[in-house]
C-alpha cells in the first residue's frame, strides 16, 4: 500500500479560504437566551442587557466590537461576531453567507492566479517579456496578472458587502436581545419602568414619578424666573430715526 500523502500548505490555505469558516478568528462568547428569558427582576434584566449588548467602538483601524462594556474586554473586528450572532435566530438569518462565501472563493482564485504569475515570471526570467512577440509563457503571465487584479477587486467588493451585512445583523441582535428581556419595543424604543415619570417626548425624568413631578414643576418655575430676570436686565436697543436730507 502507498503511504498517505500529506496535503500541501497551499491546498490547506485554499480550503480554508473557500470554506468561509471563521474558527481561526477569536470569537465573542455566544449569548444564552434561554437563561436570560427566565430573569424576572427589572434590575437584573437591565444588567443582563448591558452585559450582553454588542457595542461599537470607532478605532483608527476601523469599527471594533465588544460584548458589554468591561474595561478589560478586547475590541475585536467583525469577523469575531460569527458565533454570537449565530446564537440568536433572527440575527443568524440576517448573516450574509453568500457574500462572504463569494468573497473567499474569489480571494482563493486570486491567490491561484498570483502563483501562476510568479511561476510564469520565473519561467520567462531569462528571455524577458516582449509585447510584440508573445509566447505561451508571456501570455500566461499577462493573463494571470489581469485575472489577479480583477479577482482582487471583485473579492474586495463582496468583502465590503459582507461587512455591512454583519453590521446590520448586530442591530438585529441588539433589538432581539432587548425585546426578549422586555426592555425594548419592536421599533427599538426603550420601555421605561412602570413607576417612572416620562415627559411628552418619551424621556425618563426619574424613577420616582411623584417626586419627579414636583421637582420638574420647581425646575420650570426657576427657568421662568431666570428668563424674566434676563428680560428685565437686558438693555433695550435705542431706536434711531433716519435723518432727512
Amino acid at each position: 500500500m502507498n503511504p498517505a500523502r500529506r496535503p500541501s500548505p497551499l491546498v490547506l490555505a485554499l480550503c480554508l479560504c473557500v470554506s468561509g469558516c471563521m474558527s481561526l478568528t477569536p470569537q465573542l462568547q455566544p449569548t444564552d437566551f434561554a437563561k436570560l428569558e427566565t430573569i424576572k427582576d427589572r434590575a437584573e434584566r437591565e444588567k443582563a442587557l448591558k452585559e450582553n449588548w454588542i457595542f461599537r467602538h470607532e478605532e483608527p483601524q476601523g469599527t471594533r466590537y465588544t460584548k458589554g462594556l468591561h474595561p478589560l474586554s478586547t475590541k475585536r473586528s467583525w469577523q469575531s461576531l460569527d458565533a454570537i450572532l449565530r446564537s440568536e435566530k433572527n440575527s443568524a438569518e440576517a448573516l450574509p453567507y453568500k457574500e462572504l462565501r463569494r468573497s473567499r472563493i474569489l480571494a482563493a482564485l486570486g491567490a491561484v492566479t498570483g502563483l501562476l504569475f510568479i511561476a510564469s515570471g520565473a519561467a520567462t526570467a531569462r528571455e524577458g517579456f516582449d509585447f510584440q512577440k508573445l509566447n505561451g509563457a508571456n501570455g500566461v503571465m499577462l493573463g494571470s496578472v489581469l485575472a489577479t487584479v480583477g479577482l482582487a477587486i471583485a473579492a474586495g467588493v463582496y468583502y465590503r458587502r459582507a461587512e455591512k451585512g454583519y453590521a446590520r445583523a448586530v442591530n438585529i441582535y441588539n433589538d432581539s436581545l432587548g425585546m426578549r428581556l422586555g426592555l425594548l419595543t419592536p421599533n427599538g424604543d426603550y420601555i421605561p419602568p412602570a413607576d417612572a415619570a416620562v415627559d411628552a417626548e418619551g424621556y425618563i425624568l426619574t424613577e420616582d414619578a411623584n417626586t419627579r413631578i414636583e421637582e420638574h414643576s420647581r425646575i420650570r418655575r426657576r427657568v421662568r424666573r431666570s428668563r424674566r430676570r434676563r428680560r428685565r436686565t437686558r438693555p433695550r436697543p435705542r431706536r434711531t430715526r433716519p435723518r432727512r436730507r
